[in-house]
């Protein structure tokens, strides 16, 4: 018998109204027009093995704070897209920690979703979101993940995006010339080729660069695409324990 899987019901409280100096404060983090939800539980005492799936919410904040943007593709300093390329990484690291804890809370476990939720749950805190997922896609994949073409390969590039704002350190303004800074130059050398750098704000500050609604559009993509190839390729190799989340991901807004 599998888990229960528990959703909240959601009362939604705009940030005009909600009368919380932190909901106000955190509005400039998140979307402006995304509504505060107070969770309400469906359930007053939820089952034993119950099991809540974040990963959906976690995503839908990377998707509606780059829907927020409405201006250009390519225009900069829209600082949604700083959300979008954050919580496009941590839907990843969620869905990947989610679902070692399900394979693990799995009755009758198969011996590869068995073997998947002892390696992971090793491997959670000790290895990279990119070492994690290779590991995830040998164990039920059988085969290594490709890092050499898409969507693993766009994957290492949005980390490494988002690692540089997670231990950003400031610089002066944006120059090309190749002693300016090595890994914002290689990041904006490999980042060109996809036309979601930001045009026309030369002297501005990095982060104005890869603030856009193309880089905010490109960083939801990624983060999906990933995770529907690692279910996709685990139920074609016949381990579809985990493809409940499939439903997740089953939509592409951009």
């Amino acid at each position: 018998m599998l888990p229960q899987i528990g959703f909240p019901k959601q009362a939604k409280v705009t940030r005009e109204n909600s009368g919380s100096q932190n909901s106000r404060n955190l509005s400039l983090l998140l979307p402006s027009k995304m509504l505060w939800m107070k969770s309400t539980p469906r359930f007053h005492t939820p089952g034993p093995g119950t099991i809540f799936i974040d990963t959906g919410r976690l995503y839908m904040i990377a998707v509606d704070a780059a829907r927020s943007i409405t201006s250009p593709s390519r225009e900069e300093g829209e600082w949604q897209a700083l959300v979008s390329i954050a919580f496009s990484v941590i839907t990843l690291e969620a869905f990947l920690n989610e679902a070692t804890e399900f394979a693990g809370g799995q009755p009758s476990n198969s011996g590869t979703t068995a073997v998947f939720a002892q390696v992971m749950g090793t491997f959670e805190k000790m290895a990279s979101l990119e070492k994690k997922l290779s590991v995830a896609h040998s164990l039920l994949a059988g085969k290594p993940a490709n890092f050499g073409a898409a969507p693993y390969q766009n994957l290492s590039l949005l980390v490494a995006v988002r690692n540089e704002l997670l231990h950003f350190k400031p610089t002066a303004p944006l120059s090309f010339e190749p002693e300016y800074h090595p890994v914002r130059e290689g990041l904006r050398k490999r980042l060109s080729s996809l036309h979601v750098l930001a045009e026309g704000a030369d002297i501005e500050s990095w982060i104005f660069h890869v603030a856009t609604r193309a880089m905010a559009e490109w960083s939801c993509n990624v983060g999906r695409d990933v995770a529907v190839d690692l279910l996709d390729n685990a139920k074609a190799a016949g381990v579809a324990v985990l493809h409940g989340y499939r439903e997740t991901f089953s939509h592409k807004f951009f």
